[in-house]
């Protein structure tokens, strides 16, 4: 049963995997200067201004932030 688990992430994850590789490859030879971000988990809470950041990988222990906006 665990190995079906593995199976089945793999099979749908997986292909989210291959675009975003195929994503970011496009980003890196575009010569534009750009950012990724990607959120592991967007919230409705109030903004705290802390955000950790790591180049080139998820940091570790991703938390989720708010998507709420700040003032301007």
């Amino acid at each position: 049963m665990r190995h079906l688990g593995t199976r089945l992430a793999n099979a749908t994850v997986g292909k989210v995997m291959i675009d975003l590789a195929q994503m970011e490859h496009i980003l890196a030879t575009s010569g534009l200067d750009w950012t990724a971000v990607r959120p592991p988990r967007l919230t409705g809470k109030p903004l705290t201004g802390t955000y950790r950041t790591r180049t080139g990988a998820t940091p570790k222990a991703a938390r989720p932030f708010s998507a709420l906006t700040s003032p301007t």
